[in-house]
């Protein structure tokens, strides 16, 4: 085999390889975009969640330019009352778990305590639409 062929078939096969790594990775990327947009479009975004559940609403009853006017201080307010149910839930479910882990804390030793107290405070920095609950 001649030196000129055996350049030809490296330069190709690290074409190859870098065509391969670019198109994983690529590949990966675009994947993990795609998933986090079904997700925010899912679970709606802090205050876009608000104008989004009010647009598809809109949406889903066909309304005209007018009934959507007409129809926007309802779904305002119902948005104000499911946020008030949804800050109640999350304040209860924040003092449910704080109860659990005082009952715990006489079987659990010290480093235990501080794996489920890390492991509360993460769980409790996530809700439905990935806000902090808050904590009034």
């Amino acid at each position: 085999m001649t030196i000129e062929r055996k350049k030809a078939i490296v330069i190709l096969t690290a074409t190859l390889l870098v065509g391969i790594l670019i198109g994983a990775l690529s590949t990966g990327l675009l994947a993990r975009n795609h998933y986090r947009e079904s997700d925010r479009q899912r679970h709606g975004e802090g205050s876009n969640n608000k104008k989004g559940f009010m647009e598809k609403v809109v949406r889903i009853t066909d309304a005209d330019a007018e009934q959507a006017t007409q129809m926007k201080p309802i779904l305002e307010n119902t948005v104000a009352q499911l946020d008030s149910i949804q800050n109640q839930t999350h304040r209860q479910a924040r003092t449910v778990i704080d109860s659990m882990t005082s009952a715990l804390k006489p079987i659990l030793k010290q480093e235990q305590l501080e794996k489920l107290k890390k492991f509360n405070a993460k769980m409790g920095g996530r809700s439905r639409h990935g806000n902090r609950p808050n904590s009034h």
